[in-house]
């Protein structure tokens, strides 16, 4: 069958050259249409398998919930020129219904003012409830002081943990900076709203989310548009961006997007436009080295077309069968620009070999059909048979990949055994028209003798030879052994992208990844029990559910009569309307009290490794010179010059008041004292929290569309992208729920898969190659012969790579698998060859056909090797790995065919 097609394109090729030209440019056309298609998909949840339960719960918890997938501002400098800044670009990305429901930048204020106390557990409602009982300045500081006393006293206290805890204690602190700085602000005579700020930032601490030095400001922007409208992402990224760098411009401070949505609006300019340049680098240099190696222009650019037309059928048939490409499959047009190529090479070797001996074109055609075109074949459906079984893995990305590159291969070869061979014939017909009917000079030999002579002196020396390379296979194969897995994403990621970099910045600053692990709760009860068990977490660094707004009913039940007892003592007090000397020394009393109070928490945090709360202490009463804490020092000195801090500042100005300061005090103190009292009696109410009490922009981010569903959203404290971190996070996250999801835990989960079906894919494609090569050659030992030295060139493969370096990764470890499909095809056109110019053909084969494979293996080593200039450095791994597997299958055919081949030869002679 094959040998009737291949008779038939010899035939009717050069007869009908321009009607052969006409059909396989409308069918181009066609394929054109089709590929233009193609759209982009770049979340690797995509690439994971359908059924797996993890990506599940994921979906589902996308389209139940707002916000579960979103965008983060990340915004620093000036503290106030922050806060300019979050007030105006909110409303106007807000404005923008179409892409976005909403921008959440700071706490429900008055939520939290209307049910306070009800929120509050129990417990800490308890210890906290004498902070209330005095609305006066003075007796506000004392009951806060035997407070912090009872509560962080060395003998009762172990040393302190929990993300939760940290929190607070920044958040605590951040209201007394700030009664700190508004006191001393009102005694300079600035007194409007001084006492109503101080109020508010003691009862509810900073109402934005910001930094523990408040030079870092944070604003989450909630899509309005599907997850899987991966249309919309470049589109809103671009939209809110412009509305952030316009108001960062305006207000002096340096702002810019991260997050889910705004990475992968990233990498998919990255890679679209990494697919571009790269494949025209890669079809430059192949250009460059076909022309050099053969020695002529025109047949290298014929080659060229045919292979950007094959590569357009392949894309064309892409769409027909997958429709959207992923982050594996977007680099297809570079290895099949790099594997494309290579039957080209091989039809125009042959015909320019056949023209050299003066054979006419017809007689040359049909000789290249029957010497290279067979193996064309042979080798293309290999190579797609290796491709192909990658359908049988389980992950998506696998399967599609797999899909996709096989039909490619087969367009390319298809291409390389029509398209080509018409050009090559409509060529000669103008040269013979141009030149009047003159014979047309055939190309000269161009065969690499001295790839002959090599190829024979290994064959008479076999010993020696095969000695060499088992003795790499060990080395080698034992450095691959070693190879080690790199489960940081973003190292995959451009170098310098400012989604990237602004995820650093967080994680350092606040304790924060933007890639965070979902809970699901079918009931409240059980949102609470997971909860709490997430806040116990090692690695959460903030724990957000509808527990902090929707406590039980039974302990909201509870805490009424607290909270009723605690609003009858608010509304019992006198509020204190002069302000004396006498009220000033124990003002001052009770700040040094509080700094004492405020150090030995700084103490603890130091033993506790909660470096955060250290540095926002060090803002109210200073650093520790100690040695040892050098580094946090120079955090807290980058952000500040007052090394006394800001209590320590107000208690010195308190000792230098004078008459005009202590009335400005006196004012403060009566604006504080009844602020606080109108405050902390609206907290105290005692009404119910249920569902419909929560503002709906706020019940749907934790309570699912159904209602249902409950939903807790557990941000990482570190980076989640190293490995060990990962595990951690992963394990500790699993283990509170089997429905723990997220884009961590899926990453993991996806390398594993990534690990298993590799392993899986190799040694199938192994069997299925061995199958195909036994059903061309019908001879066991032919076949196994071009199989060895792609075994040998992928273990090969591996170690090089492990001795250069380089580690795996979830593009790159489909190297080993890919490798079995395109490093079988050096093996497939010498063995073909033999079987024509026997055994002892050392010299003739390499001399011809291994021409054809080295500049095969140059011509696909310079494909993958221009994936280096990728700015996404997932597709320069890919291209690394390919580079060197290429190299040593190469290496390993000229060594292992000829050494194997001689010891056969001498076998025959001695018989």
């Amino acid at each position: 069958m094959r040998n009737k097609i291949l008779d038939f394109l010899a035939n009717i090729i050069p007869r009908y050259p321009w009607w052969s030209g006409l059909v396989l440019l409308l069918i181009t056309i066609l394929f054109g249409a089709m590929a233009g298609q193609l759209s982009m998909k770049t979340s690797f949840t995509d690439l994971m398998p359908e059924d797996e339960p993890m990506v599940e719960e994921f979906d589902r918890i996308i389209d139940e919930f707002d916000g579960a997938m979103s965008m983060l501002v990340v915004a620093e400098g000036n503290p106030l020129q922050l806060v300019k800044f979050a007030e105006a670009a909110a409303p106007e990305i807000e404005a923008l219904k179409h892409y976005f429901k909403k921008v959440d930048y700071r706490l429900p204020k008055d939520l939290l003012t209307d049910h306070a106390l009800m929120l509050m557990k129990t417990k800490e409602l308890l210890a906290n409830r004498i902070i209330l009982e005095d609305p006066n300045l003075t007796g506000y500081l004392k009951n806060l002081n035997e407070t912090i006393k009872s509560g962080f006293s060395t003998e009762t206290v172990e040393p302190m943990k929990g993300q939760e805890l940290e929190q607070g204690l920044i958040r605590f602190m951040d209201g007394i900076q700030t009664l700190s700085e508004e006191m001393s602000r009102a005694v300079n005579g600035d007194t409007e709203l001084a006492g109503t700020n101080a109020v508010d930032a003691i009862l509810f601490g900073d109402s934005y989310y910001r930094s523990w030095d408040r030079q870092m400001l944070i604003m989450q922007i909630i899509p309005s548009f599907d997850w899987l409208e991966f249309e919309s992402y470049p589109a809103s990224t671009y939209a809110a961006e412009d509305i952030v760098k316009k108001y960062a411009k305006e207000f002096g401070v340096e702002a810019g997007l991260t997050g889910a949505i705004p990475l992968q609006r990233d990498e998919l300019r990255a890679i679209e436009n990494d697919s571009f340049t790269i494949t025209s680098i890669a079809l430059l240099v192949i250009l460059v080295l076909f022309i050099v190696a053969f020695r002529m222009f025109v047949s290298p650019v014929l080659a060229i077309i045919t292979l950007l037309i094959g590569v357009t059928w392949a894309m064309g048939i892409t769409w027909l069968v997958v429709g959207q490409l992923n982050m594996m499959t977007a680099m297809m047009g570079v290895i099949l620009v790099g594997l494309g190529i290579d039957f080209s090479i091989h039809i125009i070797a042959v015909f320019t070999e056949m023209r050299a001996a003066g054979n006419d074109i017809q007689a040359s055609m049909k000789t290249t059909m029957n010497k290279a075109a067979i193996g064309v074949i042979t080798g293309g459906f290999t190579t797609a048979a290796a491709f192909f079984t990658f359908m049988f893995t389980r992950t998506a990305g696998f399967r599609e990949f797999g899909l996709s590159l096989g039909v490619g291969i087969i367009m390319t070869m298809v291409a390389a055994i029509t398209v080509l061979p018409t050009m090559l014939v409509i060529r000669e017909r103008i040269l013979l028209k141009i030149r009047k009917g003159a014979k047309v000079k055939p190309p000269r030999d161009i065969s690499y003798k001295s790839l002959g002579k090599g190829a024979g002196l290994l064959a008479k020396h076999p010993g020696f030879t095969m000695a060499v390379v088992i003795v790499l296979i060990l080395f080698i194969g034992w450095r691959g052994s070693k190879i080690t897995w790199d489960y940081n994403y973003l190292n995959m990621e451009p170098v310098g992208l400012e989604t990237v970099i602004l995820q650093e910045k967080m994680i350092k600053k606040m304790g924060l990844s933007s890639d965070y692990g979902y809970l699901t709760a079918d009931n409240l009860e059980e949102a609470t029990e997971l909860t709490q068990k997430a806040r116990k977490m090692e690695t959460a660094g903030l724990i957000r559910s509808i527990v902090d707004f929707l406590p039980p009913e039974e302990e909201q039940e509870e805490r009424r009569s607290i909270v009723a007892e605690i609003r009858e003592n608010i509304q019992s007090r006198t509020l204190k309307q002069d302000f004396s000397q006498e009220d000033l020394a124990a003002l001052k009393e009770q700040i040094y009290v509080l700094a004492d109070d405020l150090k030995m928490i700084q103490t603890k945090a130091l033993e506790s490794d909660l470096e955060r709360v250290y540095l926002k202490s060090a803002l109210l009463i200073g650093g520790d010179s100690n040695l040892k804490f050098r580094e946090l020092n120079e955090d807290f000195y980058a952000v500040t010059s007052d090394t006394a801090g800001a209590l320590m500042r107000l208690a010195e100005q308190l000792e230098e008041l004078g008459t005009d300061g202590l009335r400005n005090l006196s004012k403060f103190s009566a604006d504080f004292g009844h602020a606080f009292k109108k405050t902390a009696l609206r907290m105290a109410n005692t009404d119910p929290v249920t569902l419909e009490t929560i503002p709906e922009n706020i019940r749907k981010q934790y309570v699912g569309e159904s209602g249902d569903l409950f939903l807790i959203t557990i941000y990482p404290n570190s980076n989640v992208w190293d490995q060990l971190f990962l595990n951690r996070f992963s394990d500790e996250l699993e283990g509170i729920s089997p429905r723990a999801t997220g884009l961590p835990p899926v990453y993991r989960n996806l390398i594993n898969y990534f690990s298993e079906d590799g392993k899986f894919a190799t040694k199938l494609a192994l069997v299925v190659i061995f199958i195909i090569l036994l059903l061309d050659f019908r001879n066991v030992r032919k076949a196994a012969l071009a199989i060895v030295p792609l075994a040998i060139g992928a273990l090969w493969m591996l170690g090089v790579m492990e001795l250069s370096g380089l580690q795996l990764t979830m593009m790159n470890a489909m190297a080993v698998p890919l490798i079995i499909g395109i490093g079988i095809d050096d093996g497939v056109h010498i063995i073909h060859r033999y079987q024509i110019e026997g055994n002892k053909g050392h010299k003739t084969v390499f001399a011809s056909t291994g021409r054809a494979v080295l500049l095969t293996s140059l011509t696909t080593m310079l494909g993958f090797g221009s994936l280096t200039f990728a700015t996404y450095r997932g597709l320069g791994s890919m291209g690394i790995s390919l580079f060197i597997g290429v190299g040593t299958c190469f290496l390993a055919t000229i060594l292992v065919i000829p050494a194997i081949m001689g010891i056969v030869a001498r076998r025959k002679s001695r018989r």
